[in-house]
């Protein structure tokens, strides 16, 4: 149970939602804890590839109104794939299309 925890924060931080960077003197702080192999503070993680650390935000969302905004997002991302989608598939049968006829006119 907490490794699927671990990996939805994960996504959360590398879709950059609900994610806050903590300032210079906390990842001071957090580093010393670090070497000293100590927990860190719950809801404190640390960046993969540095020596930086995140906390995650808190909201006033419920889980519903998160999976809801989460889902409205998709949807939008979804909608722009299709509109791109669309875009070049024109532009295709429209270069299609000149080039059956200048290879005809002649």
């Amino acid at each position: 149970m907490k490794d699927l925890k671990k990996e939805l924060y994960s996504i959360m931080k590398e879709l950059d939602i609900l994610h806050e960077p903590c300032s210079m003197e906390e990842n001071k702080t957090f580093k010393e804890l670090r070497n000293k192999k100590e927990n860190l503070p719950e809801g404190v993680y640390k960046y993969d590839n540095s020596d930086s650390y995140y906390r995650l935000a808190k909201t006033d969302l419920s889980s519903e109104e998160l999976n809801n905004l989460m889902m409205y997002r998709q949807t939008s991302y979804l909608r722009t794939i299709k509109n791109s989608m669309v875009f070049f598939v024109f532009l295709t049968i429209a270069s299609i299309l000149v080039w059956l006829f200048f290879a005809f006119n002649y």
